[in-house]
């Protein structure tokens, strides 16, 4: 998905939440092999992302960027589940 507004693009505002069980580390390694030169802070993004997680701010085109962090770890019948949040910003 990233990749895809990469190439074509994303309108400012656009927000995506994917929720996923126990493959954390399964996508954040992945994201950090494909987007280690985007990592950055995003310090005060969102009060609810984890500081200890990579963060990624992957710019679209010279006006906007996507910012790629996640986001609060709930337990749900006995299990972990993450989200990943990709939001589109201004430059």
């Amino acid at each position: 998905m990233i990749k895809h507004w990469m190439t074509y693009g994303k309108e400012i505002g656009t927000k995506f939440i994917l929720t996923y069980r126990g493959l954390s580390n399964h996508i954040v390694s992945g994201l950090l092999i494909e987007f280690e030169k985007f990592l950055c802070n995003l310090e005060g993004v969102d009060k609810q992302m984890f500081l200890h997680k990579p963060r990624f701010a992957i710019k679209l085109n010279s006006w906007s960027k996507i910012f790629v962090y996640e986001i609060d770890v709930k337990r749900n019948y006995g299990y972990a589940e993450s989200q990943l949040a990709l939001t589109v910003v201004e430059n």
